[in-house]
């Protein structure tokens, strides 16, 4: 037959062993949840498009006639493909080209892998690029992409617009 008093004191002496600091356990609980939070609130950024692509990162900017309208991704990754989206309206393709103007700042900070339609001519200027595109039917509505990949990271202002006319203001940043 066992003797019940002598496993109680096996047990005793087991758990005297074994130091228990319950405070700091509770405290190691607290940031173990504090660190799940965070980085599920990391995962619905990302998600949303905070961190790169998505709709928190979706933007439109606009020149002052409202003739071009500039669609990009606010948010970006460095050396990963974006494309900016410019919308003309039927007042900006009145002639037979349209000029558009891209400021040092964009033409710095972005590589211009592609445009479509392509340009029909490109020269520099003194504060920035000018591409000329030739008006696929004068008096309608027009839209032209520029398929870009970013040089450098940080805070991007940029101006993109239609030659002459105030430009569209747009604001990126580009994660390394």
């Amino acid at each position: 037959m066992v003797d019940d008093s002598n496993i109680q004191a096996q047990e005793k002496q087991a758990s005297a062993e074994i130091g228990e600091d319950m405070v700091l356990q509770e405290r190691t609980w607290m940031a173990q949840r504090i660190g799940w939070w965070a980085m599920g609130l990391i995962l619905l950024a990302a998600l949303a498009g905070l961190l790169a692509t998505g709709p928190l990162s979706w933007s439109e900017a606009r020149d002052s006639t409202g003739a071009l309208r500039v669609e990009y991704e606010r948010f970006q990754r460095h050396m990963a493909p974006s494309t900016l989206r410019l919308h003309l309206s039927p007042e900006a393709v009145s002639g037979g080209t349209v000029l558009i103007h891209v400021s040092d700042g964009f033409a710095d900070a972005m590589r211009i892998e592609k445009i479509v339609p392509e340009p029909e001519q490109a020269k520099v200027t003194p504060t920035g690029l000018e591409y000329a595109f030739a008006a696929a039917e004068p008096g309608k509505a027009a839209s032209i992409r520029f398929f870009l990949s970013s040089e450098r990271f940080g805070s991007v202002e940029a101006e993109v617009g239609l030659s002459g006319r105030e430009p569209a203001r747009l604001s990126m940043f580009i994660y390394p």
